[in-house]
């Protein structure tokens, strides 16, 4: 059996909050988004009764967003 179906894609968003691990005192926030598309899977499981796929960051997205905190201060 063959057909088509639709897949909704939704970026996620992820609110972050860095603390100062010293004072726990918040020094920034900010907000990371998944990617807008995805690449499209070409099958899906019979009987899945939601298409919709919410994208998330990657890891290196959060590393490049969270490594001047990690380096700013840091002892040599």
């Amino acid at each position: 059996m063959s057909g088509s179906v639709t897949v909704d894609q939704y970026p996620g968003k992820v609110d972050v909050t860095v603390y100062e691990a010293r004072t726990g005192r918040p020094v920034d926030e900010f907000r990371l988004s998944g990617p807008d598309k995805l690449k499209c899977e070409s099958t899906v499981l019979e009987g899945t009764k939601s298409h919709d796929v919410i994208t998330a960051s990657s890891t290196s997205d959060y590393v490049k967003r969270l490594e001047e905190y990690v380096t700013e201060n840091a002892k040599p």
